[in-house]
């Protein structure tokens, strides 16, 4: 089995569309097996890989994975970042939610897109926040209210104390 995961894995850069998205879910299915090849990848040099073993690693939703993902942080692709940030987040780890809060000033509607899903979904907000809005000033106002409610946040005990503590449970 590890041998077809490893293959699995190694077809990632070469990969589209529903072939891509495929063979990453059937990574995901294999669940905890599939978490060493996946942490390895996080270090290949080919962006997508990197980016992609991030996802899945989210999807999995096992939280071993967050301290290899924090690691990455600083990854000089600026998609594979945004990726391994939102993974983060979802994986409980909020302390990525500035990369995300700065995804949003991004160029491409893509990325806005998907750093304000990730957001939203951890957080239930969206402070009016429209990715398609072309006018980057109606963006900026938003992403205002976003970066005034995370320095609230981080300040909270309550709020920066829970999700700490829900990172350190065993198991997570």
């Amino acid at each position: 089995m590890r041998s077809v995961i490893q293959e699995h894995v190694d077809q990632i850069p070469y990969q589209h569309g529903n072939e891509l998205l495929a063979n990453l879910v059937w990574l995901k299915q294999k669940g905890e097996i599939s978490i060493p090849f996946l942490i390895k990848a996080l270090d290949h040099p080919n962006p997508k890989m990197r980016s992609s073993s991030a996802w899945v690693l989210w999807q999995i939703g096992d939280k071993r994975a967050i301290p290899f993902l924090q690691k990455r942080l600083k990854d000089p692709n600026p998609i594979a970042r945004l990726e391994i940030a939102r993974s983060l987040v979802q994986l409980g780890d909020f302390s990525a939610i500035p990369l995300l809060i700065e995804g949003l000033k991004s160029d491409t509607k893509y990325v806005r897109f998907q750093c304000m899903e990730a957001l939203r979904t951890v957080t239930g907000k969206n402070f009016g926040f429209d990715h398609l809005a072309e006018d980057p000033s109606v963006r900026m106002a938003s992403i205002q209210k976003w970066e005034q409610w995370w320095n609230k946040q981080k300040r909270d005990p309550n709020f920066s104390g829970n999700y700490k503590k829900n990172l350190a449970k065993p198991g997570n």
